[in-house]
């Protein structure tokens, strides 16, 4: 029986590398083996250990997917007297049994079978049959068995959820017929049409047969067996939804290159269903994608990033990123995981600040110290510095639709104000962060009447469904008691350095004045003026940037200020506008424009004083500063018909628009252009009830422009006639929508 032990082990060790084995040798192998087998059970089966009868029995069985379609039938023909020997023993129903398991994990190997299916026990007969019923169904139209299955499932779940991973292996089969015809022994094109029908049910079947109940008991086993140290995939039977997971993970297998389009789209879907859970159970999965990166073909990597995006999405970046971790600190540049920078960028929504604060802003400080020590030893910090303003533009990501801004902006407040303050290369990034965060919790009504008309994601419809009245109102709250820091910290900002962008400044300003005690707007405004007389009073040349500064510095304050002031802000810019100083005067006029777009009611009441002032200093108006000019003049027309001035009206608007027309032959080609576009919009203007016009208007419109024609010179005739063509143009389409 030793030398008989001795054979056994040096055969079985050979031919278990059945794939690096030459045809000929496989043949002989499997022969030798079926041999040894039988021989072994009729002259020394009782002293025959199951360890033994498993080494030999599992060595056959592997030759099941050898890629030579001869060897394969000699496998499945040597298997046949292997189980005639077994007849009548206590060994048919374990052998049986691996038969039954093959079958389940490679159901294409069903036609062999059925040259053994006579020989296995009674047992399991039965359970091939029952899950062949299933894969007949399937092999019909894998579309319809998802119905049927989902059928089954609202009847009897507990019938269909154990049979989940022998459908979902059937499909997977499907998609793969490739590998599949190359077994039943001939080559052909894969079936296109099956292939989206199973990947088409392997999705309606996520969605239909995957509950909480499913995911649960997942999840309470493995954390039963952490708890106690025990690997639940290997030494214990795995849960139902571990097996479905790793049957879709097997999905990116390099073998199913093809219908990997298909696999992403599958793998995003139970990514969506498994939510935050999908860390337990889609690590695999997870790796599988971020090892595609260097090797997906390029026609794949958009749709293997979404589902990235996915990914993250359903579990959010604490978790992506603890699995998939960026490695920035990396000395191997191909091992940092910079590409994912896009994705987070994309995709995150609903995150945590505090984890900005305390892990995306650590990283921050590792690199700028990296940075710094490259420098001192005379190396290039480039790469590094780049690291730094990529993890900077994490922040907007992490400002939309945050789920702790009431419990963690604080933290990050005293961050933001200091970078904000020193470096202002991310200046930018901060204060599009800030407009994000106050403005999605002011309008968070007028955001899902948007969303609802909009193709969002599903991320962003979850956010903005947990952002209740309550939420937001205690968010505001958190943010208000941070204005007067960040009011203080931008003002300073905007005033003092040039390196930032100062529309960002100056509409980020505006923000925190929204929704900033007025007390605080007030002494920030009535400082603000201070500065601007005195600079006003001492004004030179070298001044009027400063000048200029102020000036929209106070505009910039306006949606926090009372009536008062906004007549104390009309008063500074009354004077400007008939300054000498051109920069003076254009700012000065841009910043009227500013008071009459976003205060209506406040220019709805002086209509006839801001008729006044726009004829007194139309005499003092330099040709660079009337494209802002015009747009004043287009704004108080608008004003005008929204008014009930009515007697004054054709006064007002004739002088308006004969300036218009007049602009039609200025030098300036930005202005020229500007009045004809003001031409166009106020004659729409004219007839939008909407917007205050009527019938009535729009002839006495034409009239005036018909007046304004008067020099006949070429260019306004033919501006006009244009302006008055493109016009008509929008009524029509207006008329033909409303009809």
């Amino acid at each position: 029986m030793d030398e008989i032990e001795l054979v056994t082990r040096s055969l079985v060790h050979v031919l278990r590398r059945s794939e690096s084995l030459s045809q000929t040798s496989a043949l002989w192998g499997i022969k030798c083996l079926s041999h040894l087998f039988i021989t072994i059970r009729n002259h020394w089966s009782h002293n025959w250990s199951a360890a033994a009868f498993s080494a030999l029995y599992g060595c056959l069985l592997c030759f099941v997917t050898y890629h030579n379609y001869e060897v394969r039938e000699q496998q499945w023909s040597c298997l046949r007297e292997v189980l005639r020997s077994l007849q009548g023993t206590m060994l048919i129903d374990p052998a049986s049994e691996a038969i039954t398991e093959l079958f389940k994990k490679w159901f294409p190997c069903g036609e062999p079978i059925a040259n053994v299916f006579f020989l296995m026990s009674t047992k399991y007969k039965l359970a091939i049959l029952n899950d062949f019923k299933i894969i007949l169904e399937l092999l019909r139209s894998p579309v319809t068995t998802s119905i049927g299955v989902a059928k089954i499932y609202s009847s009897n779940r507990q019938l269909c959820v154990m049979k989940l991973p022998v459908v979902f292996n059937a499909l997977k089969a499907i998609m793969g017929q490739t590998s599949w015809k190359d077994i039943q022994g001939y080559d052909s094109e894969p079936d296109v049409e099956h292939q989206h029908s199973a990947a088409f049910s392997f999705k309606c079947l996520i969605h239909a047969c995957i509950d909480k109940a499913l995911i649960k008991e997942g999840v309470d086993q493995i954390v039963i067996h952490s708890n106690i140290n025990i690997d639940a995939n290997k030494s214990h039977q795995p849960s139902i939804i571990a097996q479905v997971c790793a049957i879709i993970e097997s999905l990116l297998g390099y073998q199913y290159t093809a219908i990997w389009d298909l696999a992403f789209e599958i793998v995003s879907t139970m990514f969506d269903k498994l939510g935050g859970y999908s860390s337990y159970f889609m690590k695999g999965t997870l790796n599988c994608l971020a090892g595609m990166q260097k090797l997906t073909k390029k026609e794949f990597r958009k749709q293997m990033h979404e589902c990235l995006g996915s990914a993250l999405v359903a579990m959010g970046p604490e978790k992506f990123l603890g699995l998939l971790p960026l490695n920035l600190e990396a000395e191997d540049p191909s091992e940092v995981n910079d590409w994912l920078f896009p994705i987070l960028t994309k995709y995150t929504v609903g995150a945590r600040l505090s984890f900005f604060t305390n892990s995306i802003l650590v990283m921050v400080g590792i690199m700028r110290e990296k940075s710094q020590k490259l420098r001192l030893q005379g190396h290039s910090s480039r790469r590094t510095d780049a690291l730094v303003n990529s993890l900077w533009s994490l922040l907007p990501s992490f400002c939309n639709f945050p789920s702790d801004t009431n419990e963690s902006f604080k933290d990050l407040e005293h961050a933001l104000c200091n970078a904000l303050l020193r470096e202002p290369e991310i200046g930018g990034i901060i204060c599009s962060s800030l407009q994000v965060l106050i403005r999605q919790n002011k309008g968070t009504t007028e955001e899902a009447n948007d969303l609802s008309t909009n193709n969002v994601s599903i991320a962003e419809q979850r956010a903005l469904a947990s952002y209740t009245p309550q939420v937001t109102a205690e968010n505001l709250r958190v943010l208000r008691q941070s204005a007067s820091h960040f009011l203080s910290v931008l003002s300073a900002v905007f005033l003092e350095n040039r390196d930032y962008e100062g529309n960002l400044l100056q509409s980020t300003i505006g923000e925190f004045a929204s929704i900033s005690n007025t007390e605080v707007v007030s002494v920030l405004f009535n400082n603000t003026m201070e500065k601007l007389s005195e600079v006003t009073l001492d004004a030179n040349k070298a001044e009027s940037s400063i000048r200029t500064c102020l000036l929209d510095l106070a505009v910039s304050l306006l949606p926090g200020l009372n009536s008062g002031e906004v007549d104390n802000l009309f008063t500074a810019t009354k004077l400007a506008l008939q300054d000498n100083e051109i920069l003076i005067q254009r700012k000065a006029y841009k910043v009227l424009s500013i008071v009459f777009k976003k205060c209506h009611t406040f220019t709805s009441w002086k209509i006839e004083e801001w008729h006044r002032l726009m004829m007194e200093v139309l005499p003092s108006c330099h040709s660079l500063a009337k494209e802002h000019r015009l747009e004043c003049l287009h704004l108080l027309v608008v004003q005008v018909l929204k008014s009930n001035t009515e007697q004054r009206w054709p006064e007002i608007t004739r002088s308006f628009l004969a300036e218009i027309i007049h602009a039609l032959k200025e030098t300036n080609k930005r202005t020229r252009d500007r009045a004809f576009d003001i031409l166009v919009q106020i004659g729409h203007a004219c007839g939008d009830a909407e917007r205050g016009g009527t019938r009535e208007h729009r002839h006495k419109f034409f009239d005036m422009v018909a007046e304004g024609l008067a020099c006949r010179t070429p260019s306004i005739e033919l501006k006009s006639i244009v302006a008055h063509e493109k016009r008509d143009q929008r009524d029509k389409e207006i008329g033909e929508r409303d009809s």
